[in-house]
């Protein structure tokens, strides 16, 4: 904002079940194991798309921070960049968990 740019934050809202499965996949992220089952990805991906309902983007870029609001991307006209920053270390993912979020 100091430089002139208007900046907004949009928190992801959640059940407990979609939390605790961005937190294991967070951890898978860094090397731990998770058992991402058909089940737990619908979860996932279903309170994104609600997510996705409740907010509006009308902006000149989009800056992701974390793994866990990837699919937003999803569900909104590609009409600016989008950016991903992650702080996790990825050099030894759980190869399933990566492999699900990398196409976003």
């Amino acid at each position: 904002n100091s430089l002139g740019l208007r900046t907004e934050w949009r928190v992801i809202q959640g059940t407990p079940d979609f939390f605790s499965i961005t937190k294991k996949m967070h951890n898978a992220l860094q090397g731990g194991e998770i058992d991402l089952s058909k089940i737990k990805k619908e979860i996932f991906e279903q309170v994104i798309y609600e997510n996705s309902v409740r907010n509006f983007l009308d902006h000149d870029f989009v800056i992701v921070h974390d793994p866990q609001p990837l699919p937003l991307i999803e569900h909104y006209e590609k009409k600016c960049p989008w950016l991903w920053r992650c702080h996790l270390d990825l050099s030894r993912p759980d190869a399933e968990t990566w492999k699900y979020l990398r196409h976003w």
